[in-house]
């Protein structure tokens, strides 16, 4: 059986029933007794302690799947970041893209899994061909265009819908979160393409941060080490994007530790957002939340790239 990951807090103590202050204690031991804000206080505070008490059991369940597909993923990138390839750039971008589209609204709960994929399927066109517009050297112009496009689309999809159109808000919502992954990735071939070798740089210090740094989220089950698997992702991340940055030759090796430590903060959160999902243990759910944990950072690391390069 595993082991219960509530945490108790005392009931009673000093004149304290389940976290409110009790008056008759409070005069027996000569104090004044307290007023009613503080009772409020109180009861307000036991009340988030209760709340806090027991974490989700599926938040403390290690995803191999999901951390195998983010190490794999961000290892890829990095050799396409670091070899300035324009085309494989695109072609892992797209992969990653596929792996994520199929299962995006069975992991978020979506009512419309099988047609929200088409109108991902169709927004990952969109967005790759705006950056295809201007090869070899593509640029972002034409994404708000793209991004518009899938917009509208979703929006079309609800029209079209045969099933009464049930909890519609909850379909466009993960639709539009689905749209907004894509294009945060798709960001990353105009990263790679960069004519700068500095901004390519902290691109690859970032994906080999995230690989490395992804295996920490094996450790979710260790209740004493859970709470810190974030600081800890990030360290690993600052020092494996520093020895890179100094392995490139860069002059200015912080400007890649901020954006790895930037992007393996988005990334982690995301795998431990997801991983408490009802669909997050099957293969399907796995595989899609180690490609968005990929994609997600990719408007993060182009942005920091660009300024701090």
């Amino acid at each position: 059986m595993p082991r219960s990951r509530a945490r108790v807090f005392p009931t009673r103590d000093a004149g304290i029933v389940s976290g409110v202050p009790d008056n008759d204690a409070a005069s027996k031991s000569g104090e004044s007794p307290p007023t009613r804000a503080e009772r409020r206080a109180a009861r307000d505070n036991a009340r988030v302690r209760e709340m806090l008490a027991v974490l989700p059991r599926a938040a403390t369940v290690p995803r191999p799947v999901t951390v195998a597909v983010a190490v794999a993923g961000a290892g890829l990138l990095a050799l396409v970041f670091w070899g300035h390839t324009y085309w494989i750039s695109v072609a892992a971008i797209g992969l990653l893209g596929v792996v994520l589209v199929p299962g995006w609204h069975d992991l978020l709960g979506s009512p419309t899994p099988r047609s929200g994929a088409v109108v991902l399927f169709l927004a990952l066109a969109a967005l790759i061909g705006a950056v295809l517009v201007g090869a070899p050297h593509p640029s972002l112009v034409h994404l708000p265009t793209a991004l518009a496009f899938s917009v509208i689309v979703a929006f079309l999809h609800q029209l079209v819908r045969r099933d009464g159109r049930v909890r519609v808000v909850d379909s466009i919502a993960v639709s539009a979160a689905g749209i907004v992954v894509l294009a945060s990735g798709v960001t990353m071939v105009v990263t790679a393409s960069d004519s700068a070798g500095p901004v390519r740089l902290v691109g690859a210090a970032a994906m080999v941060a995230m690989a490395v740094s992804a295996p920490v989220d094996l450790l979710v089950s260790r209740e004493r080490i859970e709470r810190w698997l974030l600081p800890v992702a990030m360290l690993v991340a600052a020092v494996v994007a520093g020895a890179t940055m100094m392995l490139g030759g860069a002059d200015q090796p912080w400007a890649g530790v901020l954006a790895s430590m930037m992007a393996v903060m988005v990334a982690h959160l995301g795998r431990r957002m997801f991983g408490v999902l009802p669909h997050a243990g099957t293969l399907r759910g796995q595989l899609v939340a180690g490609a968005a944990s990929v994609l997600a950072p990719g408007m993060v690391i182009h942005v920091l790239a660009q300024v701090l390069a």
